[in-house]
């Protein structure tokens, strides 16, 4: 009787874990492919943006990764009338890059060291054309999990009373070439009714920039809710401020994806303010990277000074110092000898002379040139 107590509560965890990570439509479908968006912005957001993929859906040759597996339609059995059920459907989670080797994604999409190894981190995972039938990517672009900084994960279930924080922190194998870091909020809390956008990899398709939502609840310290057409496999993606470009959250907890409609699957859809919404953590929440990363530095318009090796020098009180023509002379420790025309003395077998006391008798003896006059 224990036993059968025990599993059926293990199923129910199971159920409650898995539709808590689900997300829906939310009027309007807003999901669009890179090639479908001019946002300058966006474009240069997305290419921050990772999907975390199993290594045995892809497969590299000759410096190119393939990245393969089942369609979104064959994998969720999908309706005809569902957009994107032709694509790939591979990605698992979402992440972003907040410095050059550094991702943060959804604390339950890298709970542990072992499952953060067990996937590769891609960038460009995308639909560049609207021709486009295979994905692939520069060998480059797919990276490990080196490290586990962070994962937090705090349940709200029936008997467990936990705040729902919700995030992971990962040190890549190396840094991440050609992508710029995006830039995220760090204090203070975002403005209600504030328009957002959510770039990411709903149910593992390819990348999808997804704008049109919006802050609809903002009163918990740790998430807030807002309308937006994610899914599974968002999970991770970063919500950014649409005035601003930063991060203002992750992605992590939704409505329903997916209903039954005869015999196929469709999208669940509610209309603007109904329906659970979708939760957010705040980013300024990940005090990791707050402590770590800081705010990302542009290397065109705020080079960073080490100042270690690039003390800064005020040109009034500490005028530069040419090593060449002017050396630096501490005349205390270190006076300046030239040992061909002014060798050293010893103070016992060459006693100094003091030219009032001891005067130097010309006639007696002749000092030799010692070229000082030249």
């Amino acid at each position: 009787m224990k036993l059968k107590g025990f599993i059926l509560t293990l199923a129910m965890m199971a159920n409650t874990s898995y539709a808590s990570y689900q997300k829906v439509i939310y009027g309007d479908d807003n999901r669009r492919d890179v090639h479908e968006v001019s946002n300058a912005m966006f474009l240069e957001l997305a290419s921050a943006t990772a999907a975390i993929i199993k290594e045995r859906d892809m497969e590299t040759v000759d410096g190119v990764t393939t990245i393969s597996g089942k369609t979104l339609g064959d994998r969720i059995g999908l309706c005809e009338s569902e957009p994107f059920r032709d694509q790939l459907s591979v990605a698992g989670c979402s992440g972003f890059l907040v410095a050059p080797n550094i991702l943060v994604t959804a604390g339950h999409c890298a709970r542990t060291e072992t499952q953060c190894q067990s996937v590769k981190y891609v960038f460009g995972y995308n639909k560049s054309a609207a021709d486009q039938t295979e994905y692939t990517v520069p060998e480059k672009n797919v990276y490990s999990c080196k490290k586990l900084i962070k994962s937090v994960l705090n349940s709200k279930t029936p008997w467990m009373d936990g705040d729902q924080m919700d995030y992971a922190v990962i040190e890549l194998d190396r840094d991440v070439e050609d992508v710029r870091p995006v830039k995220f909020r760090e204090t203070g809390k975002i403005a209600d009714g504030e328009e957002i956008v959510v770039i990411g990899h709903p149910s593992g398709l390819p990348t999808k920039i997804t704008d049109g939502g919006f802050v609809r609840k903002n009163d918990d310290d740790v998430f807030f809710v807002a309308n937006t057409d994610t899914y599974g496999g968002n999970s991770g993606s970063a919500v950014f401020n649409v005035t601003t470009g930063e991060v203002e959250g992750i992605l992590v907890r939704g409505e329903r994806d997916y209903v039954r409609e005869d015999s196929c699957s469709v999208s669940k859809s509610c209309e603007m303010g109904e329906c659970r919404g979708e939760d957010i953590t705040r980013i300024t929440n990940v005090k990791e990277i707050m402590e770590d990363t800081g705010p990302v530095v542009d290397p065109v318009t705020d080079p960073v000074v080490d100042p270690v090796t690039d003390p800064v020098v005020d040109p009034v009180t500490d005028p530069v110092v040419d090593p060449v023509t002017d050396p630096v002379v501490e005349p205390v420790t270190d006076p300046v000898v030239d040992p061909v025309t002014d060798p050293v003395v010893e103070p016992v077998t060459d006693p100094v002379v003091d030219p009032l006391t001891d005067p130097v008798d010309d006639e007696e003896e002749e000092e030799e040139p010692t070229g000082d006059d030249d």
